[in-house]
């Protein structure tokens, strides 16, 4: 109800986090403007394929929804109830990607700071951490009902 696009807001926000914590403006300008090259045709073409698919329908809802940017006086409850399972089942991949990316940044700050590339030990432990939480996550799916739903 706040944007039509929240998928590439979420995505937007992560790559302008990640760039963040390397501490280097040009980056985070440069992945602002990558970002927008890339993901702006994206959204152009899935907006044109959606007004040619629900015509006026659609037109009325993306009059009134914001493109790209949340904009909070347009919030409604979802009459859907947020599953967890759901979010962990389809997201847990991106999820994973995400926490690498700031390990490798940190491990990265870290070996600029001390003149080396050496593992600290909570550095080791993160990196194990993502790699239990990954393959959890996929056995789960993979092996067991864990993520079916009950309706």
């Amino acid at each position: 109800s706040m944007t039509r696009n929240p998928l590439y807001f979420g995505n937007f926000c992560i790559w302008i986090g990640l760039s963040m914590l390397t501490l280097n403006v040009w980056l985070v300008l440069f992945s602002s403007v990558f970002f927008w090259f890339i993901y702006l045709r994206i959204i152009l073409s899935e907006e044109d394929y959606l007004a040619e698919k629900f015509s006026e329908s659609y037109k009325d809802w993306a009059s009134s929804t914001s493109v790209f940017f949340p904009y909070w006086k347009t919030y409604r409850k979802n009459s859907t109830p947020i599953s967890y399972k759901t979010i962990l089942k389809n997201e847990y991949p991106g999820i994973s990607a995400t926490l690498t990316c700031v390990l490798l940044i940190l491990v990265t700050l870290s070996s600029k700071k001390n003149g080396a590339y050496l593992f600290e030990n909570w550095q080791l432990f993160f990196a194990s951490a993502i790699a239990i939480f990954a393959s959890s996550m996929k056995l789960l799916k993979r092996k067991t009902k864990f993520f079916n739903l009950e309706d």
